[in-house]
């Protein structure tokens, strides 16, 4: 990069001179030590501009270009940065010599710098009569932040060492909004990183307690199963022995001895209907059996209950779970085989449950009509996200793999263990 202090001292001073035009050597002295303030002052640019507002950098850069170049008019528009609108600045000296903002150089220079290039072109004067010598410069690669332009009336300006001062100032004013740039990208990182970090701190928050939320309602389900058997079926049970206790004093054909008949058989279904509410709450095979037990017991129900003929491979051997394990698991091949009946019009089912290295698998397939991606958006997507973050308590996963016409598979993996010997048990 061209530098203004490479230029031969005897001729950059002879042009200051010639640019101040003191009546005594003294006042020369100063203008001179004055001029050269000001052009080492252009490498300061950056720092000052820091922490300035776009304006203001705008009207900077202007009037440190009237003191250094010296030109008639100057033009500067300000784009692209930190997204901004853009912003002009223009000065011009009046009749007394002193610049001053002009608006009408702007409308009048801007159709002409769209493009600007490193040549110097003669143009219509914006603020009078004749024309100007102008020299514009981009700031930034192809203007991407703008441009500068100086408008000389002296034909023979303006000096090589003109254009080269007022490419320093570009590269300044492009250095600064690149860094500019740059700090506004480190802080949309920063802050989406922030936000990153707070979404999964929630995530995490709201998994912990869904986690506890799941863990009381099994509980509480597991709570009011008991109590069911225990007092309400008990009770009912009670109930049924002491209306066949007081039926057997009763003669055979009276009408009294067939109402306590039919009430006999009304309690003994409530007594069913106790039992089913009190399985379907909290199965008691998940305290008394363990999990292969337990899947075998859901899937022969399942099969009795809906016709579809299942198939079931257990090849874990005796697991032995925690509830906070085992009922999750339970829970999720109970919504998968929910879903194969309500959706699927499958006619058949396998379960598996097996060691995979150090997870466990289950895994839950039916030849169904399937279903595409896009299907995901109806309500059975929620019986698919229950299991997906049943599976995350556990620190597992879902997968879900569907091809129309040709079946479901819905496979399991929790961390568990390592691999055992495998039984297998036909349904």
């Amino acid at each position: 990069m061209e530098n203004p202090f490479f230029t031969p001292p005897d001729a950059l001073l002879a042009e200051m001179r010639s640019r101040t035009a003191a009546t005594d050597p003294s006042g020369d002295i100063r203008l001179l030590r004055g001029s050269l303030r000001e052009i080492i002052s252009l490498s300061a640019l950056t720092v000052v501009w820091r922490d300035r507002e776009l304006s203001r950098i705008a009207e900077d850069l202007v009037e440190s270009l009237l003191v250094t170049v010296r030109p008639d008019l100057m033009y500067v528009r300000l784009e692209g940065v930190t997204g901004e609108a853009p912003v002009e600045a223009t000065r011009a000296s009046d009749q007394a010599g002193v610049p001053r903002p002009r608006p009408e150089i702007a409308p009048a220079l801007a159709p002409l710098l769209i493009s600007p290039g490193a040549d110097v072109r003669e143009v219509p004067d914006p603020t009078g009569a004749g024309s100007v010598r102008l020299a514009a410069v981009p700031i930034g690669a192809a203007g991407n932040y703008g441009v500068l332009a100086a408008g000389f009336r002296r034909p023979d300006l303006p000096t090589e060492t003109d254009r080269l001062l007022l490419r320093i100032a570009a590269n300044q004013a492009a250095g600064t909004f690149e860094a500019l740039a740059n700090e506004r990208l480190r802080l949309e990182v920063a802050t989406r990183r922030q936000a990153e970090q707070q979404a999964a701190q929630l995530a995490s928050e709201l998994r912990a307690l869904a986690a506890h939320i799941t863990s009381a309602r099994e509980e509480e389900r597991r709570r009011i199963a008991l109590e069911l058997h225990d007092e309400l079926g008990q009770a009912l049970t009670a109930l049924k022995f002491d209306l066949g206790r007081l039926g057997r004093g009763l003669p055979r054909d009276t009408g009294t001895r067939r109402h306590l008949q039919g009430m006999l058989e009304r309690v003994a279904g409530t007594i069913r209907s106790v039992r089913r509410i009190g399985t379907q709450l909290h199965p008691p095979v998940l305290d008394t059996l363990g999990p292969s037990d337990a899947i075998d017991w859901q899937v022969k129900e399942f099969q009795a209950r809906t016709g579809i003929r299942c198939t079931v491979s257990l090849r874990a051997g005796a697991l032995e779970l925690p509830a906070d394990l085992a009922t999750p698991l339970f829970r999720i091949l109970q919504e998968a085989l929910t879903n194969v009946a309500k959706h699927a019009r499958a006619t058949r089912v396998t379960v598996s449950l097996r060691r995979d290295g150090s997870n466990l698998q289950l895994r839950i397939r039916d030849n169904g009509k399937g279903f595409r991606s896009s299907d995901r958006a109806n309500v059975r997507a929620l019986g698919i996200v229950g299991m997906r973050e049943r599976a995350i308590l556990l620190s597992g996963e879902v997968t879900i793999t569907s091809v129309r016409g040709r079946g479901t598979t819905v496979t399991v993996r929790i961390p568990y263990g390592r691999p055992d010997a495998s039984e297998r048990r036909p349904c």
